[in-house]
């Protein structure tokens, strides 16, 4: 198997394993695996940022430390979206327009098929 030139997998671990397929790294993989904390890894991941959250030792401050920027470009723009399921989630309106948007069709098709069955009831006129 080839493996291309400066091109990678990064997994992150969030909330989720999180799984970036790039092809801008500095060199190329001399194994398959590494560890997220070996030189060769640090070396290859070009650009780096500052990255905080929640961890378990930590009670009211944010630990911050350094992850290869696509994670931190991915982390800020995935807030975003977080964010806006949130609010759609909890818009009684969004909710109860998409119970009313089912029921439509279900009611068509109910009275569709009751006047078909009224039809094949009735006797035919000559």
């Amino acid at each position: 198997m080839t493996i291309a030139a400066n091109a990678g997998y990064i997994v992150f671990r969030d909330k989720l394993t999180v799984t970036f397929y790039t092809n801008d790294l500095a060199g190329t993989l001399a194994q398959r695996v590494l560890a997220g904390d070996s030189r060769e890894v640090i070396y290859l991941c070009r650009n780096f940022a500052p990255h905080q959250r929640w961890t378990g030792d930590q009670v009211l401050q944010l630990k911050t430390f350094q992850v290869p920027a696509m994670v931190a470009a991915y982390d800020l723009f995935m807030n975003g979206v977080d964010r806006v399921d949130q609010l759609r989630s909890t818009n009684t309106i969004r909710r109860k327009e998409k119970r009313v948007s089912m029921s439509i069709p279900t009611w068509a098709l109910d009275r569709a098929f009751s006047l078909y069955k009224r039809s094949l009831d009735q006797p035919q006129h000559a």
